[in-house]
């Protein structure tokens, strides 16, 4: 048998679960690359084996009110899913990421325009599928390019729920205390604002080609992936950035953190560089540390009280002092994580030092103490922490989450060693 139709390739077909009398005949929906969905009366066919179906009703998708690219209409993808507490309901996507519903009755012969969902998803679907709750209760999960997983009810069209997920590893965090926003540079070329007041997430993705792997508020320096640092004037934006390797007489820099006119360098052979600035383009070099074993992965300066905390591949923390202007020798060596160190960051008071690693875990120190407190939810590397304020964090990695956590909560407190 035959069921001919459709221009394009289809997509997906699915039979209408429940039929309105015992000899309804049984109905097909389709979808196709041709945007059109069409619905097939599977009678002949079932009974005829050299029979063709019958087409009841067709529809042609409504024009984007959004222009579209040629690489999106490149990756069209149309499926839909029949409404199980209906038997003349048909839910379907669009390029666009709108959710469609097409309603018809037995002895219609033309149909309606298709009804728009009113909260939609910002990309194209992938799958929508009926979740029947109660009597004439149902809620469609649909998943989508744009990450999120929405539960819509079916009958009032409107959200019920929205989970949104992330598309890569969390690479880097940081956090805006005026806005009270999280920005997350992800693997999947974006970068997420998470609004912690609102609970509500921002895509930024234009322009970005590859993995984003660090965020800052209103930066002044950057460190390249080749070890190059750059300077730049924000005044300026258009204006040329500066390479400083070669000023602070440092090959290559793993990563940097400025306090004032002071900035430390991690290097890959183990070394942090503090050096200080001397007028408008003059540099000097304050101290060179020697303390770690492998490369240095993190630095990471306390706003208020001058001190310098630097980790390492090696699985160690190093902690100085800055005392007028001058970086005191090692005061503190943190251990307790089991594999490199990927991140630091002081809470607002200085009081609490946090420390993400390889090992899944987060750390908070409280530095001259040997207690601690441990955060072990995440599945894989954690490569981003950042405070929120004193007593929350954010964090995230390779499990590609964000997660908002509260320290003292933690059941879980490990003794780490210090090591003076």
């Amino acid at each position: 048998m035959s069921w001919l139709g459709h221009d394009e390739e289809i997509h997906a077909v699915t039979w209408r679960p429940n039929n309105a009398t015992a000899d309804a005949k049984p109905v097909l929906a389709s979808s196709s690359r041709d945007k059109r969905i069409r619905l097939w009366e599977g009678a002949t066919a079932l009974n005829d084996q050299g029979g063709n179906a019958s087409m009841l009703h067709e529809w042609t998708l409504p024009r984007p009110k959004k222009a579209v690219s040629s690489h999106q209409m490149g990756r069209l993808w149309l499926t839909c899913c029949w409404v199980p507490s209906s038997n003349f309901s048909v839910v379907c996507s669009s390029i666009t990421g709108d959710l469609f519903r097409l309603e018809w009755t037995p002895k219609q012969k033309k149909v309606t325009a298709p009804t728009t969902f009113k909260h939609n998803h910002t990309r194209l679907v992938f799958n929508i599928a009926p979740l029947v709750v109660a009597y004439n209760k149902v809620l469609l999960l649909s998943i989508s390019m744009d990450r999120d997983v929405r539960l819509t009810d079916a009958m009032s069209m409107e959200c019920h729920a929205k989970l949104t997920g992330l598309g890569g590893h969390v690479y880097a965090l940081s956090y805006n205390s005026k806005k009270a926003l999280v920005a997350g540079g992800v693997g999947d070329n974006t970068i997420r604002l998470v609004d912690l007041a609102k609970s509500t997430t921002e895509l930024l993705w234009k322009g970005l080609q590859s993995k984003v792997t660090a965020v800052a508020w209103n930066p002044l320096g950057s460190c390249a992936v080749d070890g190059v640092v750059y300077a730049s004037n924000p005044d300026a934006p258009d204006g040329n950035s500066i390479a400083m390797n070669k000023r602070w007489g440092v090959p290559q820099v793993t990563c940097m953190a400025w306090l004032g006119g002071m900035a430390a360098l991690g290097t890959p052979e183990g070394a942090v560089v503090v050096v200080k600035r001397q007028g408008l383009t003059a540099w000097t070099r304050v101290h060179t540390f020697y303390d770690h074993t492998k490369a240095v992965t993190a630095v990471a300066w306390c706003a208020t009280s001058s001190q310098l905390a630097t980790a390492s591949n090696d699985a160690t923390i190093c902690v100085y002092a800055l005392d007028g202007g001058v970086v005191s020798p090692l005061r503190h060596c943190l251990t307790g994580h089991g594999g490199g160190i990927t991140c630091l960051d002081w809470s607002p008071s200085g009081v609490y030092l946090a420390s993400a690693s390889v090992d899944s875990t987060i750390q908070v120190w409280k530095v001259g103490r040997s207690e601690g407190y441990n955060f072990r939810e995440h599945s894989g590397r954690v490569l981003a922490v950042t405070w929120v304020d004193d007593a929350t964090l954010a964090s995230g990695g390779d499990d590609q989450s964000i997660r908002k956590w509260t320290f003292a909560d933690l059941v879980r407190r490990p003794f780490p060693s210090y090591l003076s």
